[in-house]
């Protein structure tokens, strides 16, 4: 019968203890029928059987190993058999920690009362002092300890509650502040239990007065010394994680660029060049951030053979993909600073009522010339003055076009309308709310088709197809494809109109205006405070319609006689001169010579002189936005008990009381 098999272990642990040289075993002879079940391990070849002759090193030598090795090796060492435990755990060993440590940079003494291998375990094993837990990279080293999050809950106590007799406990206890991460309160000091017992032991003892007030002096001298040796192990401890880190951060970076060089070989130069440019990929996209390259391991040719589909499968995939469009949009970015120059001359006769530059870019003519996988050379401003010719008729087609939309939309606002209906003078087909901004205006001149949302709000309701780069990249403009859907009508407001006039929902605007209703709301809702506000019809529908937009209650519309109507004169004629200045005093102006918009007229001037070298413009220039050119006629009348109390009243109806859009009621 063949002789069972000794460990290798066993047999250092023998020729450590005995110092007597042992041949190697023979082998045993296994049966044919003997069949070996269980899979081998991969073993490094070149390490296998690295320390075996370290037992049989004469004693010198093996201290002078000893003592060149790091505290963590002497640990593992330790640890593989008896004799070396006894030999490295014995007190006159401690000179081969001391040595040992001595080769760590930096490294401090131990804590007063801390053997040299305890120390070594707390500085370089990520293990829970107290439950043996592994993964735990923090010390805390007021406790010379490493805790886990469950032991900081369950080993450590607030001792204020404990140590009542004690003045301050900071002087007494190592503690430390609690963080988030242990479920108690932020800032609160923590002692370990196992210190509270003993220092609540050892204060018992004390029985007189001198005896706590030495007790005490000697703790606060004891806890300040342990602070700062913490204080110094924690500067160690952390600039050595710093260097830890950036070691492991050059060694992976010594293998991205090995992979990189590798893959510009291979003919992706391209791609390798463009994604180490870009700052803000997502690290899934990221080629150094692949786990196959995110590595410390140096890579080798068979490394290389083992990753090198991964690699290039990623860079066709996810990298390629990205460069060719970023490229793509690039050449299309510097094309359209040409075309938004010339869509700007080609807009200035139509002051703006003219389509987007978005919508012009959609159109095939454009597209030729703008896309790059259509037009490999760059446009230049004569091919799109070649175009000049054609923007009547792209004009004219796109009012259609909007008129059509906004009839169809309107129609499917209203039930049982004639088919064959002319909608361009019916009140309620005269005004709109746009979803964004909530602004209300009539559309006159296609205001609705050019509002100012377009080019705050570009995805507002302008959804387009995405299904080429091309139409995806169209955002880059800024604008958005007109729809009606942006807009609410005045269908449901101006029904409630036409009901308080007498009127049904086919009057036209021409009925209305002669008739020239004047209209107040009794909702406690919409008066301001001690005044009646009345509107024209116009006004009126644009009041419904905010107050519907905000969500506020419904208005309750009264007619006001006919004989008010006529002592209103004098405030009509008021209203009249104001809106006389209203397009001169413009808030917002166009410059008609670029894109410069949305600015005060003093501004736009200064623009023009500056930019265009005009120092005396004419109306040819610059102009007002068509966007905001809704006259307002309100008028208010006042209550003559605010007469005396001006103070008390809404800004817009002091300022009308300066203009004349307002008198008190005695004065009517």
């Amino acid at each position: 019968m063949p002789k069972p098999l000794q460990s290798k272990r066993l047999k250092a642990r023998e020729g450590s203890s005995k110092d007597i040289e042992h041949e190697p075993e023979p082998k045993p002879e296994l049966s044919s029928s003997t069949s070996i079940t269980k899979p081998q391990r991969n073993v490094r070849r070149g390490l296998r059987g690295a320390l075996q002759s370290l037992p049989e090193m004469p004693l010198d030598i093996l201290i002078e190993v000893l003592c060149r090795s790091r505290p963590l090796d002497l640990l593992h060492i330790a640890r593989t058999t008896k004799a070396f435990r006894n030999l490295l755990m014995a007190r006159s060993s401690a000179y081969i920690w001391k040595e040992s440590r001595m080769n760590v940079e930096g490294l401090p003494e131990p804590f007063p009362g801390m053997s040299e291998p305890v120390f070594a375990s707390l500085c370089f094993e990520p293990i829970c002092t107290l439950c043996f837990k592994s993964g735990i990279q923090n010390v805390i080293w007021e406790f010379r300890a490493r805790l886990c999050n469950s032991c900081k809950s369950t080993r450590t106590k607030n001792p204020l509650a404990l140590l009542v007799d004690v003045d301050t406990v900071d002087f007494v206890l190592p503690h430390m502040s609690a963080h988030l991460s242990t479920k108690r309160i932020y800032g609160e000091t923590l002692v370990l239990d196992s210190e509270v017992t003993e220092i609540m032991g050892a204060w018992k003892r004390q029985v007189d007065v001198e005896a706590r007030t030495k007790f005490l002096e000697e703790g606060k001298a004891r806890v300040k010394e342990l602070e700062a040796h913490a204080a110094r192990c924690r500067l160690w401890f952390s600039h050595t994680k710093t260097e830890r880190a950036e070691e492991i951060e050059a060694m992976k970076r010594r293998r991205y660029e090995e992979v990189s060089r590798r893959l510009k070989e291979m003919g992706y130069e391209e791609d390798v060049l463009w994604v180490d440019k870009q700052r803000f990929l997502t690290d899934s996209v990221r080629l150094k951030m692949l786990p196959a390259v995110r590595q410390m391991q140096p890579l080798t040719e068979r490394g290389w053979q083992k990753i090198q589909q991964e690699v290039v499968c990623h860079v066709m995939t996810k990298i390629r993909p990205r460069r060719l469009k970023s490229e793509y949009m690039e050449s299309l970015r510097q094309r359209f600073v040409l075309y938004r120059q010339a869509m700007a001359t080609f807009a200035r006769p139509y002051r703006n009522v003219f389509p987007s530059t978005r919508e012009l870019a959609r159109l095939p003519d454009f597209k030729a010339i703008l896309d790059p996988s259509v037009n490999k050379q760059e446009p230049t401003i004569d091919i799109y003055q070649a175009l000049e010719p054609k923007i009547p008729d792209i004009v004219a087609n796109w009012k259609a076009e909007v008129k059509e939309k906004l009839d169809e939309y309107l129609k499917n606002a209203m039930d049982d309308l004639p088919p064959d209906i002319s909608l361009d003078n019916l009140v309620f087909a005269q005004m709109f709310r746009c979803h964004n901004c909530h602004s209300v205006f009539q559309n006159l001149d296609y205001l609705i088709a050019i509002h100012e949302c377009r080019r705050r709000f570009p995805t507002a309701g302008g959804y387009y197809s995405q299904d080429s780069m091309y139409d995806s990249t169209l955002d880059i403009l800024g604008m958005c494809v007109w729809k009606p859907s942006r807009f609410s009508t005045s269908s449901p407001s101006a029904l409630r109109v036409l009901e308080a006039c007498g009127k049904d929902r086919l009057a036209t605007v021409q009925e209305l205006d002669q008739l020239n209703p004047r209209l107040t709301c009794k909702k406690i809702d919409c008066q301001s405070l001690g005044t009646e506000t009345i509107y024209n019809w116009r006004d009126a529908v644009a009041h419904v319609m905010r107050r519907a937009g905000y969500g506020g209650p419904s208005c309750e519309l009264e007619v006001i006689s006919s004989e008010k109507v006529l002592k209103l004169g004098p405030l009509d004629q008021a209203v009249e001169r104001e809106n006389e200045n209203t397009v001169t005093l413009q808030r917002v102006w166009y410059c008609s010579h670029c894109e410069e918009h949305n600015k005060p007229k003093d501004d736009i001037v200064s623009h023009l002189k500056d930019i265009h070298g005009i120092d005396m413009p004419s109306d040819a220039d610059l102009f007002p936005d068509p966007d905001r050119t809704v006259l307002n006629s309100i008028v208010y009348v006042v209550q003559d008990s605010y007469k005396e109390r001006v103070e008390l009243l809404t800004s817009p109806v002091l300022k009308a009381l300066e203009t004349g859009r307002a008198v008190f009621n005695e004065d009517l």
